[in-house]
């Protein structure tokens, strides 16, 4: 993207390539550790319901530290 970002630049086409800088910007919040991808979520439970489906998923990765 930012190869494309750069042609868009020499070729005098700013707006475009203000949006693929975009593209990339927000691309990064969600992966970057220390933007969204850091994010840390605080789950309360009700006794007695099961928890639900995407919190199953989401404890997958077993690379975060433990928090407690």
């Amino acid at each position: 993207m930012r190869a494309t970002q750069s042609e868009l630049q020499q070729a005098g086409r700013g707006a475009e390539a203000v949006r693929v800088w975009e593209e990339r910007s927000r691309a990064s919040l969600l992966a970057d550790p220390t933007g969204f991808g850091g994010f840390w979520w605080l789950v309360l439970a009700t006794e007695g319901l099961p928890e639900p489906p995407w919190l199953l998923r989401a404890r997958a990765p077993a690379d975060r530290p433990e928090v407690g």
